[in-house]
């Protein structure tokens, strides 16, 4: 089972030990850790199709995760409760939700079927290491 011991070395600094068992759950423990400590939300970008470099006329369907700043899931989910309930998941193996996002190529789509933009948020590598 994974336990956590925390200790106050100072007035300023605290220190925590996790034991947590290699593997998955290693892993799990660390994007958890990474997303408190620097307040990080994630994104999930189910079903991108992406070409196979072994076999180039098919392709296969991936799923991506995306940590970015938390605040940019505020607008998304301050809309109607039951309707971000719907995008909210569990990942496996973590204690954190993800907003998971279908992928969707517009093809032959007007401007009249897209979605109206309600928030923009950078996101990219670079926030995360300032």
């Amino acid at each position: 089972k994974n336990r956590v011991f925390v200790g106050k070395v100072s007035s300023i600094l605290t220190s925590e030990v996790h034991s947590v068992k290699a593997g998955g759950e290693l892993s799990g423990k660390l994007s958890n850790l990474i997303m408190s400590h620097y307040n990080l939300g994630s994104t999930t970008v189910t079903g991108i199709p992406m070409k196979e470099e072994q076999n180039a006329s098919s392709s296969a369907n991936y799923d991506v995760e995306i940590f970015h700043a938390a605040a940019a899931h505020t607008s998304i989910l301050k809309g109607n409760a039951a309707d971000s309930a719907l995008i909210r998941t569990q990942r496996d193996g973590t204690d954190y939700e993800t907003v998971t996002l279908k992928w969707c190529t517009p093809r032959g789509c007007s401007a009249s079927e897209m979605q109206n933009c309600i928030a923009m948020h950078r996101i990219t590598p670079a926030d995360v290491n300032r």
